[in-house]
């Protein structure tokens, strides 16, 4: 479990950068404020909140819990990415928060915007992406993942145990590890997405432009 403790509290010392990077997007650009910004300070906010949550629930062995987390980890990063391939970010940042989804809209070549097409448009940037969304989508939508959840040992007598509790402290710790890690590496992926952000907005001319996010 030493492992397991080591990922985590590696996991946790990004919580605090979360805040250190809403000040950076905040104060570039002599603090003007974008469309955009907004966006990626709901993100920024979103994994904040699911950092601290996933790491409570891994600490209690809640595994069916924080897993669906990293999956909408994963929705953050394909959305703040998408404002890359859309002419107008801040137009697009404005739909997102009248409620358009996403996957209605099309990109700057006309292509809608849904799931899998991020997916394939941004997976050489993040090989980890496509196969963590995929597994991740098997715990947000009831599945065989979950059916396993509920099957415990079976007995000497040939008696198989049903477990319904809030604890799966039979998961093996490699597969702990492998999803902390999975988490720690969507967080890494929405700092350098805001990075990005951050350095274009800094660039006046750029904005004046209103061309896509790089």
């Amino acid at each position: 479990m030493e492992t397991l403790k080591r990922y985590l509290s590696k996991l946790e010392s990004t919580e605090d950068t979360h805040i250190h990077k809403a000040k950076e997007l905040l104060e570039a650009h002599e603090r003007n404020f974008y469309p955009l910004d907004l966006l990626f300070l709901a993100a920024l906010n979103r994994s904040r909140s699911y950092t601290g949550a996933f790491i409570d629930l891994m600490r209690k062995e809640n595994y069916l819990a924080a897993v669906p987390m990293i999956r909408q980890q994963v929705d953050s990063i394909l959305r703040l990415s998408a404002a890359r391939l859309v002419k107008n970010p801040h137009d697009f940042a404005q739909r997102i928060l009248a409620g358009e989804p996403i996957r209605k809209m099309k990109d700057m070549h006309g292509n809608k915007m849904a799931d899998a097409y991020l997916l394939s448009t941004f997976k050489h940037e993040n090989p980890w992406i496509e196969g963590v969304y995929s597994a991740g989508s098997g715990f947000i939508h009831l599945s065989e993942k979950h059916m396993f959840g509920v099957l415990g040992e079976i007995n000497d007598d040939g008696v198989l145990n049903i477990c319904i509790s809030e604890t799966q402290g039979f998961v093996p710790e490699a597969n702990r590890v492998e999803a902390v890690e999975a988490f720690y590496q969507s967080v890494m992926s929405i700092f350098e997405l805001c990075d990005g952000w951050t350095f274009t907005k800094s660039k006046p001319a750029f904005i004046s432009e209103n061309r896509g996010v790089t």
